[in-house]
């Protein structure tokens, strides 16, 4: 369990981070990628998801497009479509059948991907996950929303997050048949995926008790790669060195 003065530290990185976001970028540069620069000098260019993810779907035909093609071009053409209906997200339950919505769409878009990569309910929604976090924390045209979209968010579980102890104990993974080492796509169901998000609920809960201020849920994505040692004013920002 994480101590009060390391959990209050946190926060206010975090409340940084996901709330008061700088510098902002477009929908369209966040889904296909923007050149960065954070504030010790460190440069890259980012996109919401990386090539790490995508090499997880095996295409069936290697020279056709696979589901990078697929997730982007979904959040590019109905880009206004989304932004409309995030407006009118009001808690957990509307973000996750918005994105079960979403998946069914994206799903049906990736024919060049082999069947069983797609069996696996995570293998998709992280992704997912993935791209409503970064629209909804760094889009321009998200910054009315923002502070009430960031405490509905859903964390993307994978094998970070499986090996954080101070956030799934071993039990309650084996609960669900997972362990420390377990990838992302071995959630395979959609009971699987909300029993894991309501214990990061949970957790998140009990860190905001400790901690006298909230601590909303998508705060442990700052673990991931250890981002919340490093410097930046957003999220991808925090992604460099």
């Amino acid at each position: 369990m994480l101590d009060r003065a390391t959990l209050q530290d946190l926060i206010e990185r975090a409340e940084r981070i996901f709330l008061h976001p700088q510098p902002q970028y477009s929908w369209k540069g966040i889904i296909v990628g923007v050149a960065v620069m954070n504030p010790s000098g460190h440069r890259g260019t980012f996109a919401a998801v990386g090539q790490n993810t995508w090499r997880g779907f095996h295409k069936v035909d290697k020279e056709k497009s696979g589901a990078a093609e697929g997730f982007r071009s979904y959040f590019l053409d109905d880009a206004v479509l989304l932004q409309r209906e995030l407006n009118s997200v009001g808690s957990e339950q509307d973000l996750d059948r918005l994105e079960d919505d979403v998946l069914k769409k994206v799903k049906a878009r990736l024919i060049n991907i082999k069947p069983g990569m797609l069996q696996s309910y995570n293998k998709i929604r992280k992704p997912l996950d993935l791209y409503f976090e970064h629209l909804v924390v760094m889009a321009n045209e998200l910054s009315t929303v923002r502070q009430r979209l960031v405490p509905l968010l859903r964390l993307p579980l994978d094998s970070q997050m499986f090996q954080l102890p101070h956030l799934f104990s071993d039990s309650e993974l084996r609960g669900i048949g997972l362990s420390r080492q377990s990838t992302f796509h071995e959630v395979k169901s959609a009971d699987h995926y909300q029993k894991l998000q309501t214990i990061v609920k949970q957790r998140a809960d009990q860190y905001s008790g400790i901690a006298g201020q909230v601590f909303h849920p998508i705060y442990f994505d700052l673990w991931w790669n250890d981002r919340y040692r490093k410097s930046g004013g957003n999220l991808f920002e925090v992604n460099l060195g």
